[in-house]
């Protein structure tokens, strides 16, 4: 890689943190595609890319395999890669960069097939309330540790949190008498930097219990509400110890979601990632909100300001149940047409036929009342 590819990236870099807002997550993943390809080029200057360059980039994607299940690229990291490459051009282009063959651009395009691919992939299982419960039973509670754990998807369960957001928490965050979590950007991660009171869902008493019982055991070991939630180290958990990096937040999603493949696995059920708990808690509200405004309240719970988001992205009816629900469509279709058809025959029925009828169903229904 050459010099002038490393300023290029810097600058890009600041632009997308500066004049874009992106998070650093999403910058990261930006760059990698970046390297990815300057590393399939040699080096070469990024304004000498040719058509041939981009097209042969491209095969290569198609045909590399992950380094970590041996198996060819997902088509949404090929549809990522090759957009996070056009939107680096494009900033190019529109920078005025010098020698450089806006044309190609375009080449960046991943194909139909990939992209109706991604757009279209299987999705990850969905856990339901009961496997939730299942996952809580079979993380043990007597131990620091266990119940730990239990507490993380409790909060996950009773709030829908995201990882990062989890892992910033603070003890003062938690408000147990409102049965609240303030999620205040200035110190936790949320997810553009929104500042969000979310309120407990009504998912069951024991999550409520479990996570008000680990706070009492973090302020119990001398935790101050600046401490956080969920101490990195073990040694923190049962007395507060005058090392410095005892009390110092998780860094990364991994602990989360090891804690997450450890319940799931000891209770015999398919990984669900802390992320899709919102799928869950989006599919409870099919059922427990009865208002247009409860609805919106739930939206508005997960973080959300327009119900169609929370729809859109965690709304979706996987493949059994859409069997299910267009089985029963039928059903009703069927006994829908019966009607009608019953219906028409009566009103074409002359006045004789239609007067016995009359009498049969005030026979069968007295709570009709008597013909008048």
């Amino acid at each position: 890689m050459t010099v002038e590819n490393d300023i290029l990236r810097f600058h890009y870099r600041r632009y997308m943190e500066h004049a874009k807002g992106y998070s650093p997550k999403t910058i990261d993943s930006h760059l990698r595609a970046i390297v990815s390809f300057d590393q399939f080029q040699r080096g070469r200057d990024f304004g000498t890319i040719t058509t041939d360059q981009i097209i042969s980039f491209r095969k290569h994607l198609l045909e590399k395999s992950s380094e970590v299940t041996g198996r060819v690229l997902s088509a949404s990291t090929i549809v990522h890669t090759l957009g996070a490459l056009k939107d680096f051009f494009h900033w190019l282009a529109e920078t005025g960069f010098p020698k450089f063959d806006r044309s190609a651009i375009d080449y960046f395009t991943p194909p139909k097939r990939t992209e109706l691919n991604a757009r279209t992939r299987p999705r990850r299982p969905i856990a339901t309330p009961q496997d939730v419960a299942r996952m809580i039973e079979a993380t043990p509670r007597d131990t620091l540790e266990g119940l730990r754990d239990a507490a993380v998807i409790s909060i996950v369960f009773l709030t829908g949190i995201r990882v990062g957001a989890l892992i910033s928490l603070k003890i003062k965050h938690v408000r147990p008498d409102a049965r609240q979590i303030d999620q205040d950007s200035d110190e936790v991660q949320t997810k553009f930097g929104k500042n969000q009171v979310t309120t407990w869902f009504s998912v069951g008493e024991p999550y409520e219990t479990i996570l008000l019982e680990w706070l009492e055991v973090r302020k119990a070991a001398g935790a101050t509400d600046e401490d956080p939630l969920f101490p990195r180290k073990h040694s923190a958990f049962g007395s507060h110890s005058e090392e410095q990096d005892t009390e110092l937040p998780w860094v990364s999603s991994r602990p989360i979601n090891e804690i997450f493949k450890k319940a799931c696995r000891e209770a015999g059920l398919p990984y669900f990632n802390p992320h899709s708990i919102r799928n869950t808690l989006t599919r409870m509200a099919r059922t427990v909100c009865r208002t247009d405004e409860e609805k919106k309240a739930w939206s508005q719970n997960l973080g959300h300001k327009h119900m169609r988001t929370t729809d859109e992205s965690y709304g979706h009816v996987d493949t059994d149940r859409q069997h299910e629900l267009l089985v029963a469509l039928r059903s009703r279709s069927g006994k829908r047409q019966k009607d009608e058809a019953l219906v028409e025959a009566i009103l074409a029925a002359s006045d004789a036929v239609k007067d016995a009828i009359d009498v049969i169903l005030r026979t069968q229904m007295p709570f009709l009342g008597t013909a008048s």
